[in-house]
């Protein structure tokens, strides 16, 4: 293999700047990319994936830091693959991953070290956190992003916009009951935005579309996977959207009858509701009408007062985070949470507790009383695909419906 002189490097163009380093995982095989993908962005990478031929494309729009390629068919197509990247100048960092045992992947490596890419050391399968880590020492550690607001008609308009699901764990069976849908920012150039830095005010015309945009994904996604197996699905609304003239009818309208059968469950802030306690209960009111439960979220200390009123109309009452992580170690909100599941019992009302993420909110969890959990102890929100495939263990066992 003879070497060529490298041209000069792309330079990004002003208002490209990366803030996160960003991946492109080239393989011909689908679920090996979006393996490759997912195991980066747990890092803090904002990635990519897509098929060789796709790669002109990529280095012009997304702009690559780093290139990870698979074995493709034969030594020469990877040859001609990293040829390819000298010419199109590519100045990033390249990491080549394969099998262990390999002998096409150190050939392929020193090749690429002659046509002078900068080559990172490969990736050898199957691969390890640490092995992954190591390789992009030099990447690492992501330092956290300074907390910019994201536009949200920005967001919506560039297609940011994705909805990930976390298991709902039944507390005292240890299995799924429902899937709760989260919002996810993939800005693209900050990586993962939280949705604290792009929530509009309750007074944001946007908020409705917003809303609706929520919705019509998450119906689209819970029929998916209804199709497996039967799984209740909770979706977190505003209480202005909800109140929007026609909006709970189109929610209906939009209602599959397989996803009917499964339980649909809105949960509405609580600081919304004891704001406006009497469009709180209209809308419940007419949630209920359409045969579409509605409960509370983030629910804290303070709640306590509005719960006398909510709960003969609320279905389920959602503990905030914050309320379970002081629990553990502050004994005045410990026993708020604890007060909290006993009236969502007395009530009849199922109680979750949100922000399960350490053994001692679990603990906490258990000790209250509380129906459910919901954290990353248990379960990582994820993308749709990857929850099916959690569905989809689950489907042999799951009995009739999921109430």
């Amino acid at each position: 293999m003879d070497t060529e002189t490298m041209p000069a490097p792309h330079v990004l163009a002003f208002g490209r700047r990366h803030v996160v380093p960003r991946i492109c995982v080239v393989e011909n095989k689908p679920h090996v990319r979006s393996f490759l993908a997912q195991a980066f962005e747990d890092l803090g990478f904002v990635t990519c994936d897509c098929q060789r031929a796709d790669v002109p494309r990529v280095l012009a729009e997304f702009v690559p830091d780093l290139i990870v390629a698979g074995p493709l068919t034969s030594e020469g197509e990877l040859a001609l693959f990293l040829r390819s990247l000298v010419q199109d100048g590519f100045a990033g960092k390249v990491m080549l991953f394969g099998g262990r045992s390999s002998l096409t992947l150190p050939a392929a490596q020193e090749f690429g070290e002659q046509l002078g890419l900068a080559m990172l050391p490969p990736l050898g399968t199957p691969f390890r956190d640490r092995d992954l880590a190591e390789n992009l020492q030099e990447f690492l550690p992501i330092l956290p992003l300074p907390s910019v607001p994201v536009d949200v008609g920005e967001a919506l308009n560039g297609g940011w916009i994705e909805l990930w699901y976390q298991s709902v764990i039944d507390a005292r069976m240890m299995a799924a009951r429902a899937a709760a849908a989260v919002i996810r920012v993939r800005h693209p150039s900050w990586g993962a935005v939280p949705p604290a830095n792009f929530i509009t005010e309750p007074d944001d015309p946007r908020l409705e579309r917003l809303s609706r945009y929520v919705v019509s994904h998450a119906l689209a996604d819970w029929d998916t996977f209804t199709a497996v197996a039967p799984i209740a699905l909770s979706v977190s609304l505003p209480l202005p959207a909800l109140l929007t003239p026609g909006f709970i009818e189109d929610i209906f309208l939009a209602l599959s009858d397989r996803a009917m059968l499964n339980g649909l469950m809105i949960g509405i802030a609580a600081d919304e509701a004891a704001r406006d306690i009497d469009g709180f209960r209209r809308a419940v009111n007419a949630l209920a009408a359409c045969r579409i439960r509605a409960g509370l979220d983030h629910v804290r200390a303070v709640h306590l007062p509005l719960l006398e009123a909510a709960l003969p109309v609320a279905k389920q009452v959602k503990l905030d985070r914050d309320l379970v992580a002081h629990g553990v170690k502050d004994r005045r909100s410990r026993d708020a949470a604890a007060k909290i599941v006993k009236l969502a019992r007395l009530a009849g009302v199922r109680s979750i507790v949100d922000g399960v993420d350490r053994r001692g909110d679990f603990q906490l969890a258990r000790e209250i009383g509380a129906d459910a959990v919901e954290g990353a102890l248990l379960a990582k929100p994820v993308d749709p695909r990857r929850f099916l495939r959690t569905v989809s263990r689950q489907a042999p066992r799951s009995q009739g419906g999921t109430h």
